[in-house]
């Protein structure tokens, strides 16, 4: 099957493995040996890796970018609008039962079940959709009102985090409830912790070893900021454009010069490598004779980048950042997406019929009695797994 609109999201399909093989043939190898018959060293090979994967990443970036985007679109379009008939249909049915003059002639044994039909039914609204509207209706019929409800859930998910990781708890309603959020907040705790450790850990009385290691590490950290500013400031001297005349090349070199102040601002060594590079071919084969230990400076900032555009992936992945439409999600066969659309908003118009079909049968005390009598509940059956499952979204 193809979908009708194939050109619209075709940059959505098979990301992974054809974005890969793209940007593998298209990339040219950075650290090149002197002598064609010698091996790279470790160090050549890492640094060489680094790039490719860095730069795999951050097309995998720009793309799911694009791809959270179009998805909301496709969402919104397809559907949004017959999920909100479904949803108006469903709160005229609920309203709709409230108001019927026969829940007072109920005996006592169904107007329970009737408050238990009624609280199922609301539960959708106040606890998922948190629809204010019908929060005095759940109240109504719940034997505890949803603020106290949603303090003792709160307290008790807290307690239950606090006990799983060994931190003091103190997520919101909103950050329990969105995957990123939580994300976001645990990568705070964690990043807290961490800090702590290091506090206590600097507070320690220090072998002559650990310290050479710190000043080594030191000196590492202040050569690549010095190779960074160096590169930079080569970068500057020979594109900045003020003392051009051409027209046509002071853009270019203002063009040039705002993506290395970028880089330099961010902190991107490889993007600052890459343009040296690329404006100055003479510096891969100087590269190539760069030493291994230079290079294992190269390495070790080139890794930290590659693991913080890994975090960064993680929260663009449509089916774990919370996106609203996530589970329709398909990498590599996007017409998927289309197909698994349609056929929501096709059960949310036969939902919308079952509404008001039920409706129609609810206007004689029998049949309002015989509706709540084959209502059936669903079995509430919560289960430690659920909440590790939630938290290993």
């Amino acid at each position: 099957m193809i979908a009708d609109n194939a050109d619209e999201f075709y940059f959505i399909c098979d990301i992974c493995s054809n974005l890969r093989d793209h940007t593998t043939t298209q990339m040219p190898q950075i650290v090149k040996t002197a002598n064609a018959t010698k091996a790279l060293s470790r160090e050549q090979k890492a640094f060489n890796t680094y790039i490719k994967n860095i730069k795999e990443a951050k097309e995998s970036f720009a793309h799911l970018k694009d791809v959270n985007q179009w998805l909301m679109g496709k969402g919104e379009s397809i559907i949004r609008p017959s999920e909100e008939k479904a949803i108006a249909a469903h709160k005229k049915l609920i309203f709709a039962l409230d108001s019927s003059p026969f829940v007072q002639q109920l005996s006592k044994k169904l107007y329970e079940k009737f408050e238990e039909m009624m609280v199922e039914g609301l539960s959708i609204f106040v606890h998922e959709a948190e629809d204010e509207e019908l929060i005095p209706l759940y109240d109504k019929y719940n034997n505890i009102s949803f603020a106290e409800e949603r303090a003792a859930s709160m307290g008790a998910v807290n307690q239950m985090v606090g006990m799983m990781f060994g931190i003091d708890a103190d997520f919101t309603a909103e950050e329990l409830e969105n995957p990123a959020l939580l994300q976001e907040k645990m990568k705070e705790i964690q990043e807290k912790k961490m800090a702590e450790a290091e506090e206590r850990e600097a507070n320690r009385k220090k072998t002559v070893k650990q310290l050479e290691r710190e000043a080594k590490t030191k000196e590492a950290e202040k050569k690549l900021t010095q190779t960074s500013k160096k590169i930079y400031l080569e970068l500057v001297k020979n594109f900045h454009p003020d003392q051009e005349q051409d027209e046509a090349e002071r853009e270019k070199k203002t063009a040039i010069l705002q993506e290395a102040n970028a880089a330099y601002a961010n902190d991107d060594f490889l993007a600052l490598l890459e343009l040296q590079i690329r404006l100055f071919q003479e510096k891969e084969e100087a590269l190539s004779n760069t030493s291994d230990e230079t290079l294992k400076y190269y390495n070790k900032i080139l890794k930290d980048q590659l693991a913080q555009l890994k975090n960064k992936l993680a929260t663009l992945d449509p089916q774990r950042n919370g996106h609203p439409y996530g589970d329709y999600y398909h990498a590599t066969q996007s017409w998927r997406v289309d197909k698994k659309m349609k056929a929501t908003a096709k059960e949310h118009e036969e939902e919308v019929n079952s509404y008001e079909q039920q409706m129609k049968r609810l206007n004689t005390l029998q049949s309002f009695k015989e509706y709540i009598q084959n209502f059936e509940l669903a079995e509430e059956a919560f289960e430690m797994s659920d909440m590790f499952d939630f938290f290993r979204k």
